[in-house]
């Protein structure tokens, strides 16, 4: 992993690393998505993290359109491996060019907007975590 690329957390009561990408969307004003990776050194072990802000706009679902593919993208659960898997399905559609919507509080739907900029932090931080865990070479 580009550790360079990062801001890094260190945990010392959980003994964990947090990494975000220094790149990353910071403006909390913004309905947005980034994603955290999380390196517990202790056993070995590496987690991605949804960041939604505010975080109630995934509770809809987040919704992805590629040409005339249109997908939905859920969070189930808070877990890792609930993480994992939203991540993965994220990453598949981020590098396939789709757009991403969301569900706004009048039930309409929104595009998110992932400036180009923003969408090359996400694919980044994304590769370099399943690099990192052993599925992308």
């Amino acid at each position: 992993m580009r550790s360079f690329s990062y801001d890094r957390i260190v945990d010392d009561k959980a003994n964990y690393i947090l990494y975000r990408i220094k790149s990353r969307e910071k403006d909390t004003t913004l309905v947005g998505l980034n994603f955290l990776i999380v390196n517990n050194w202790l056993q070995d072990e590496n987690y991605i993290l949804a960041e939604f802000h505010p975080y109630s706009f995934i509770d809809g679902g987040l919704f992805s359109k590629n040409k005339n593919r249109c997908d939905t993208l859920m969070l189930n659960g808070s877990d890792a491996e609930a993480h994992f898997i939203f991540a993965a399905h994220f990453f598949e559609q981020l590098t396939a060019g789709s757009n991403f919507y969301f569900r706004n509080q009048q039930d309409k739907l929104v595009e998110l907007g992932i400036s180009e900029k923003h969408r090359k932090s996400l694919s980044k931080t994304l590769s370099d975590y399943f690099r990192l865990v052993g599925k992308l070479r």
